[in-house]
């Protein structure tokens, strides 16, 4: 099953941000996304055997103290990745800390599986996501947002399904 470790934005903070204004702006060029879905994403973990899932709940249950205290301070809409050619539509902010993912990384990788996982990602919530046969001008100034603080009070262990519809997401199992 494919997983991540995610945290979903609270409903109080969506409407903070320009979702409809982005779709005026970018209309047949984005995907169809589904606004309750928005979250962060910590972790990437892929697809995970079914027989390792228990080992993997245990792991993320000793270190979920590395997420006590995460603040979410949002900033501005951004493309991401700024380098190359962009895929999204990212919520850049900054995080009163950073959790230490490699705490969490290491007994999981290779043992369990294999995260998506580097050093220097920056935590962002995914806005709206580019279809993969468009180029974007990256010249269209993107809207603005209502600042918000975020306190960061669950993690979750999510599988995400691709469907044609799609990204489908089940909540596997929720930390506060």
């Amino acid at each position: 099953m494919r997983l991540f470790l995610g945290t979903f934005l609270d409903n109080q903070f969506l409407k903070n941000i320009p979702f409809e204004e982005i779709k005026e702006i970018f209309g047949d060029d984005i995907k169809k996304i589904k606004i309750e879905n928005t979250h962060i994403t910590w972790l990437f973990l892929g697809n995970v055997e079914s027989d390792r899932l228990n080992n993997l709940i245990e792991i993320i249950e000793l270190h979920k103290e590395i997420f006590h205290g995460v603040t979410f301070s949002s900033r501005s809409l951004e493309y991401w990745p700024p380098r190359k050619s962009s895929r999204l539509i990212i919520l850049a902010g900054i995080l009163n800390k950073n959790p230490d993912l490699v705490r969490l990384v290491a007994p999981i990788q290779n043992h369990i599986c294999n995260p998506s996982f580097r050093e220097d990602f920056l935590p962002h919530v995914t806005v709206a996501r580019f279809k993969q046969d468009r180029t974007v001008n990256k010249k269209i100034t993107l809207p603005g947002v209502t600042y918000f603080n975020w306190e960061i009070n669950e993690i979750a262990l999510i599988k995400s399904t691709l469907t044609s519809n799609g990204s489908v997401y089940e909540k596997i199992r929720i930390w506060n």
